[in-house]
């Protein structure tokens, strides 16, 4: 672990400090629809990702189970900024909002290096359920020229089927009629069969598990007073209950 003494702290920090209102995890749990059981895993998990923003030597990105804890938090002014910052972190963490759509490549990516430095720092996987692993989706990989000759062979098929259909109402069964029929038949379902609609999965999906916003902490309070941010990310993938 990089920085013990800094753990050793977040360990310590108690999130549902008396504020004289209503307790962290109680709000949480209502405003996400989580159990106490699921909503306390969560709040363990927003501590470690506390941690790894400050430590990382890039930018990270949390889970969206994780952010929604962070916004949370955020709401309790006192006990995010003069506790936890000031006390326990040492300098300000802000929330930096997102960009857009744009930038999910990039966000995508700092989320499984946020989930790589997690195993590093923790000796084990971040869970599963809090934080998903991203799942590329199937795209397809048919060329130009495979969808003119999907195209075309369809196209064909259903014009010999209807008229095959059609001389066999004018000639009756005849062997030709038949034969016609059932070669139009074949071209047609040989089309739809051969026609790869799934293909690999490549790339990375954005919309389900990633947010969008993502940082690291600068952890020098003079870089922070000049700066007005040293946040990690607002938004993320992944998570919830």
């Amino acid at each position: 672990m990089k920085n013990p003494e800094l753990w050793e702290k977040l360990e310590a920090f108690r999130f549902d400090a008396d504020t004289g209102s209503q307790p962290y995890s109680v709000k949480l749990a209502e405003q996400e629809g989580w159990d106490a059981t699921f909503t306390a895993r969560v709040i363990e998990e927003y501590r470690r990702f506390l941690y790894l923003a400050h430590v990382a030597d890039h930018e990270v990105t949390p889970s969206v189970a994780v952010d929604q804890a962070w916004h949370t938090h955020l709401t309790f002014t006192c006990a995010y900024w003069d506790d936890l910052c000031a006390n326990v972190l040492g300098a300000p963490f802000h929330h930096d909002p997102c960009k857009g759509s744009e930038d999910m490549g990039r966000y995508t990516e700092q989320y499984n290096r946020t989930r790589v430095l997690y195993a590093a720092e923790f000796g084990h996987a971040a869970p599963d359920d809090i934080w998903p692993l991203l799942q590329a989706p199937a795209v397809s990989e048919v060329s130009p020229f495979q969808k003119l000759l999907f195209t075309w062979g369809m196209a064909c098929g259903l014009i010999g089927a209807l008229l095959a259909l059609l001389a066999l109402v004018i000639f009756g069964v005849k062997a030709w009629t038949i034969s016609a029929l059932v070669v139009s038949g074949l071209i047609i379902v040989v089309g739809v069969l051969a026609y790869p609609a799934g293909g690999k999965r490549a790339g990375v999906s954005g919309g389900v598990f990633v947010g969008g916003c993502s940082g690291k902490s600068h952890g020098d309070k003079s870089d922070d007073s000049a700066s007005g941010c040293g946040g990690a990310s607002g938004c993320g993938g992944g998570g919830s209950g």
